[in-house]
């Protein structure tokens, strides 16, 4: 919030976790500001070391297939949820 209103740029990219506060995307959104979500943006390293988890203790195996095709799905998701484009 501290400088939301500063923001002179067309599309901004969450590149840490929640750095935007919900008060601060209403307002960005209000500017015609395109927010890329931290969820959209930075998922790769959590979303896949969660896979490389569950492969290594044993818990589930999964191939590297079921991965891309579970991300891709989840980010796809993602993306029609915030742009409300099907």
């Amino acid at each position: 919030m501290d400088n939301v209103h500063t923001v002179k740029a067309k599309i901004l990219v969450e590149a840490a976790n929640s750095p935007i506060t919900e008060e601060a995307d209403e307002i960005l959104k209000s500017k015609g500001v395109y927010v890329i979500p931290d969820i959209v943006s930075n998922p790769g390293g959590v979303y896949v070391s969660y896979y490389e988890w569950l492969k290594g203790n044993g818990i589930q195996n999964i191939s590297d297939e079921y991965v891309e095709d579970s991300m891709s799905s989840k980010m796809i998701s993602i993306y029609k949820e915030r742009t409300g484009k099907v």
